[in-house]
């Protein structure tokens, strides 16, 4: 018979606790919904870290100090607050996933949903991450990041804290981990920012600070480690006024200050959590504290922040996967309604009533065995490949779904391109990446005015036909492997672009000595039309398709991923300033021949919204004033959702399934990701009388869009790196317009 755990005395109950946990989660879901408008809402999980370390470690002391503490209690404690609730939601979204989703969506989610259910999730989504790594929105349980490293923090924090409450060195000993970790963060997130995000070892300064606050809070009696008082500041005093008023400033700063490019967490992280912390140590009595936080409102909210949490991200994330990419705000304001009320839900009808049941170890049992069984099926959705769990085919969700109309916010429509006309002038071919795969450079195809820019295919059968039969070839040479023909679409982008050869490949590396060749990157070859092209992936690309357009140039490399050019050498990666130096070298030389400097990077990143300048002015200016011809590459065409995700999921009207036009339709509806970054970047090139190379007017454009070739390879290999393939298909555009003759030509 299962024996029930003596109760732990409770503390004092702090409303404005829960109020500010009600600011946390705000933040988060804002951001989540918004990011435009609330940049930094991620900060939100900080506040929550503080707050958990801060109550757990409370409660862990007041058992201690009883003589009720045990860590058998504690872990059956953490199981009755944090499973219920995660079962659910898990559960939901297995669900959601076996109707909704195509194979390989649904094989990501079961990976995600084992780390899950083992609290591991940190370390999936940070062996995951790099430059090309999926979008995050596609990643429905990712979120469960930051409860892996709350989870893994609470491993070995209780046992720690008995053995320092005995010594009389708890305090001391919360202090310690909060600087070693702090200190660990600084140090480690410029050369390893997803490794500081996502460790717990880097991360449990923030939940440390909590405890510190936990164990230093109130008068102590003399001679004793025990705290004697709720609050570090207790009674109204101007200190803790301050204190209130200055830390929820604090949150708010970061919230608007911070956005996606910020390096994080940091010492920037200091903010958000030494904002949660003055908010904790102002006790209860503070002004804000008291008629805001404690508010009965914020109060509910802050009630179901865990629940909400669970809840918000993965509908929004099942709605950008069904939706290709494009959430109107309608709803996304609906979805976050929703939330609200299944949080509601949960916590009235699952939690609250768990909550009041006697803890025991039956119970607790009997939820551990719930979620192993769910990590479990994840794992074998996982091992399956998705394809033997899935309901539908992705044909069978393509024909069913209707395509949604963006909304005005979501959408910048593209203007009508005016571009010179092109004669039939035969391409040289370029030459094949790999003489033994050959099936991955596409056939030289002849061009139809009367179809824009699109190459004419075969009638019969459809690109997207020819499509499905490489897929389907592909997966039978590698059984299970929805993404085997996908692969081989990188691999065709990475050899093109001379990956690990031209390109860094190890953006950790101090210098680019690793470079197997380097040689080969080229210098200035007199006789030669010598052009040099910097940048980011984008710029690799650039490379791909210039040499593929124009073999009888001297084409020179200096590109690496994450290399953006409007950014402060501090955040690029290290190889990055390398990079760069090594092509100023030349471009800036006096006694070098440099026909062109080629300037291509996802200008977005830190392009400023006010016309007129780019955050790249400097480099521009440098090169034009050694007298070098500076051509700008705009922003890639990018979509809402990658290729792939388009030709399983666009609509269509034909009984014969996605016809080649269809798709064409579908993909220009959703490749406006960057064209307003290429409208401002354009208007910048124009005024400031420079070259300018617009990649949505020569592959995207109104009259065609397409994301397959006449042989039904894709021309992109994910939502906005090209595909070899692509590569070819663009170069016959810049070839048959006379992009390059006709800037190398002008004075």
């Amino acid at each position: 018979m299962a024996t029930a755990q003596r109760a732990i005395p409770v503390a004092a109950y702090r409303p404005d606790i829960d109020g500010l946990r009600a600011v946390a989660i705000g933040a988060v879901l804002l951001f989540h919904a918004f990011p435009k408008l609330f940049p930094g809402g991620f900060v939100g999980v900080d506040v929550f870290f503080v707050i958990s370390g801060f109550l757990i470690t409370g409660n862990i002391t007041r058992g201690i100090e009883s003589g009720s503490f045990t860590i058998s209690g504690f872990y059956l404690r953490r199981v009755r607050r944090i499973f219920p609730a995660l079962l659910l939601v898990l559960a939901c979204c297995l669900i959601a996933g076996y109707i909704l989703f195509t194979p390989g969506e649904f094989k990501q989610l079961g990976k995600h949903t084992a780390a899950a259910a083992g609290f591991a999730s940190n370390f999936f989504y940070w062996a995951e991450s790099g430059y090309f790594d999926s979008a995050s929105i596609s990643k429905p349980l990712l979120h469960l990041w930051s409860l892996g490293i709350e989870e893994q923090f609470y491993l070995l924090w209780p046992l720690c804290i008995v053995i320092s409450q005995r010594r009389r060195v708890s305090r001391q000993f919360a202090l310690a981990v909060f600087c070693l970790s702090f200190i660990a963060c600084v140090l480690t997130t410029a050369p390893l920012s997803y490794g500081a995000f996502y460790s717990p070892a880097t991360r449990m300064w923030e939940l440390a600070l909590g405890g510190v606050l936990a164990l230093g809070s109130g008068k102590r009696k003399k001679g004793s480690d025990k705290p004697v008082a709720a609050d570090w500041i207790s009674g109204h005093s101007w200190p803790a006024e301050l204190g209130s008023l200055g830390g929820i400033a604090l949150i708010a700063a970061a919230v608007g200050a911070f956005d996606a490019t910020t390096p994080y967490p940091g010492w920037k992280a200091l903010l958000p959590t030494l904002g949660a912390g003055l908010v904790i140590a102002a006790g209860r009595s503070a002004f804000l504290n008291r008629f805001l936080l404690a508010h009965p409102l914020m109060v509910f909210v802050g009630l179901i922040s865990y629940p909400l949490y669970l809840w918000h991200w993965p509908l929004l994330s099942f709605a950008h996967i069904v939706g290709l990419g494009i959430v109107p705000t309608s709803l996304k304001i609906g979805l976050l309604v929703a939330s609200v009320v299944l949080a509601g839900g949960t916590y009235l009808l699952l939690e609250q009533p768990l909550h009041r049941t006697l803890l025991n170890c039956r119970l607790g049992g009997e939820m551990v065995a719930i979620m192993a069984c769910l990590g479990v099926g994840g794992a074998a959705v996982y091992a399956s490949g998705g394809t033997k769990w899935g309901a539908h085919s992705a044909a069978d969700i393509a024909n069913s779904r209707p395509l949604k109309a963006p909304d005005s916010s979501d959408r910048i429509p593209a203007q009508p391109p005016s571009l010179p006309s092109r004669d039939l002038e035969a391409v040289p071919p370029p030459k094949p990446i790999d003489s033994e795969r050959k099936e991955l450079v596409p056939a030289v195809t002849t061009v139809d005015p009367s179809k824009g820019y699109a190459i004419v295919g075969p009638v019969a059968p459809s690109r997207v036909i020819l499509y499905r039969n490489r897929v389907a070839d592909a997966m039978r040479t590698q059984p299970g492997n929805a993404d085997a023909y996908l692969n081989d679409m990188w691999q065709s982008r990475l050899k093109a672009t001379r990956f690990g050869v031209c390109e860094y490949a190890d953006p950790t590396d101090e210098s680019l000595a690793r470079l197997k060749d380097a040689s080969v990157c080229g210098g200035p070859v007199d006789g030669a039309k010598n052009i040099i092209v910097m940048g980011d992936s984008i710029g690799s690309d650039t490379y791909a398709w210039l040499h593929a357009a124009y073999p009888e140039y001297n084409i020179i490399q200096k590109t690496g991923s994450g290399c953006n050019l409007e950014r402060p050498d501090s955040d690029n990666p290290k190889p990055c300033a390398a990079t760069i130096k090594s092509a100023l070298d030349i471009a800036l030389s006096p006694t070098e021949k440099v026909d062109a400097v080629i300037l291509a990077s996802l200008w977005w990143i830190l392009s400023p919204k006010d016309i007129g300048r780019t955050n790249a002015e400097p480099l521009i200016d440098k090169l034009l004033a050694r007298g070098r011809k500076v051509v700008l590459v705009g922003p890639p065409v990018g979509f809402t959702a990658s290729p792939r995700e388009l030709i399983d999921r666009c609509p269509s009207s034909s009984k014969d399934g996605l016809t080649s036009e269809e798709l064409e339709q579908c993909a220009r509806a959703h490749s406006n990701v960057y064209r307003e970054d290429n409208i401002f970047m354009k208007q910048y090139a124009e005024q400031k009388g420079l070259p300018y190379v617009d990649l949505h007017e020569l592959a995207c454009n109104d009259s065609a869009c397409p994301i397959l070739d006449d042989a039904g390879q894709l021309i992109y290999a994910d939502a906005m790196h090209r595909s070899f393939p692509g590569d070819v298909f663009l170069a016959r555009c810049v070839r048959q317009n006379h992009v390059f003759e006709r800037i190398l030509d002008a004075q």
